[in-house]
């Protein structure tokens, strides 16, 4: 009797970089790019890999921090005015600045 044959194991390829999930209106944007600069009579197609390595590079560090502060968190904020506040004015617990900003006699403004 022969054995019958068994499929070779998968061979896992090693990835070098992972692939990234982009929402719709990034999607579009690059299609949008990705058109505008292949349209051209001669030369390959420039990848979309392409197109986001070079954007990539562009970002200062202006942008980085824009980036970081639209990140916050209401609570990111008002621990962020809340340690502004305690390098100005001395050290107080957040409760105690919590309590000051709800009885108005701290101001973010004036922090």
């Amino acid at each position: 009797m022969t054995e019958p044959k068994t499929a070779d194991p998968i061979k896992k390829q090693k990835r070098t970089g992972q692939n990234k999930k982009l929402e719709g209106d990034t999607l579009k944007l690059l299609a949008s790019i990705s058109e505008r600069i292949n349209r051209k009579a001669r030369g390959r197609k420039v990848k979309d890999r392409e197109i986001i390595g070079f954007a990539l590079k562009l970002i200062s560090n202006e942008h980085v921090t824009l980036l970081q502060e639209g990140s916050y968190t209401e609570r990111d904020r008002i621990e962020l005015f809340h340690e502004q506040y305690c390098k100005t004015n001395g050290k107080i617990s957040l409760d105690q600045f919590l309590g000051g900003l709800i009885r108005g006699d701290i101001s973010l403004k004036n922090s």
